[in-house]
């Protein structure tokens, strides 16, 4: 991961969401759940204060006080350690769900009293988790599997790209972007798909480097 995000950021990419655990987790083993927690708050701890001279603003994505204690520490360390920063914006999506979402701002547009006749699309990006980062360019879905649930963020629509490979390389960065690799790099890129085990693909055209 954080070759992958040291990449983007060196390429000015403005905005950056990584999913890490869905509400739809829950049902999970409780070991492997807690694992993923554990995981969750070490790279917290270990990476905010190489993201904070980068120059990046950490966000949370989801429910965060259904989390422990301690990933809920972490989360808040790191998002305020880097509030103030004014270069990538990189988004946890953690304990997330679009369906979630969408109901968590409907709740606050009943609970502000707005009259039905005033709510559109603008105005209801507003109470998104999400407001004031523009919708997804790209998508990349790892472990070589497709399901609905990628598609379940509102700012997401079924016609984005979408490439799935069993892990993301930086050599593959340019390719699920692009789709186009400078002729020096197609053997290293070939075999990076290789070993990634790439399932399925379909590069973007039209990515303007803005949001992923």
């Amino acid at each position: 991961m954080h070759s992958t995000i040291e990449y983007l950021d060196n390429h000015h990419l403005k905005y950056l969401t990584i999913y890490g655990f869905s509400t739809e987790n829950w049902s999970r083993d409780p070991d492997e759940i807690e694992g993923l927690f554990q995981l969750y708050a070490e790279v917290l701890n270990k990476e905010s204060h190489e993201l904070y001279k980068r120059g990046v603003r950490l966000r949370h994505v989801g429910h965060l006080d259904e989390l422990p204690p301690y990933v809920q520490l972490a989360t808040n360390r790191a998002v305020d350690l880097t509030k103030n920063n004014t270069g990538m914006t990189l988004s946890f999506a953690f304990n997330y769900g679009g369906s979630i979402e969408i109901i968590d701002a409907v709740r606050r547009l009943i609970d502000e009293g707005v009259p039905s006749q005033l709510v559109d699309e603008n105005l209801f990006s507003r109470y998104l988790y999400t407001d004031g980062i523009p919708d997804v360019d790209l998508v990349i879905r790892t472990a070589g599997e497709l399901r609905q649930a990628i598609y379940s963020d509102p700012q997401t629509l079924p016609d984005e790209a979408v490439s799935l490979l069993g892990e993301v390389e930086v050599e593959l960065l340019p390719w699920c972007i692009s789709g186009d690799v400078p002729q020096a790099n197609l053997e290293a890129v070939g075999e990076v798909l290789s070993r990634c085990g790439l399932v399925a693909d379909k590069p973007h055209k039209r990515v303007n480097f803005d949001t992923l």
